[in-house]
């Protein structure tokens, strides 16, 4: 278990090599959260439509 945590921790930080690249996934990621789900962006435009009328 501790090699696979290693190898998990090493492997990241070749990705990340930094703490400023780091939190920048970390801000992207939550941004893609945060998107509105194709689902929901059709209902609001659909709900939008019918206060108009």
């Amino acid at each position: 278990m501790k090699d696979l945590e290693t190898r998990y921790l090493e492997r990241l930080s070749d990705l990340y090599p930094t703490i400023a690249a780091a939190s920048t996934e970390i801000i992207n990621l939550q941004a893609i959260l945060n998107l509105p789900k194709g689902t929901e962006l059709v209902e609001e435009s659909f709900m939008m439509c019918w206060k108009v009328m």
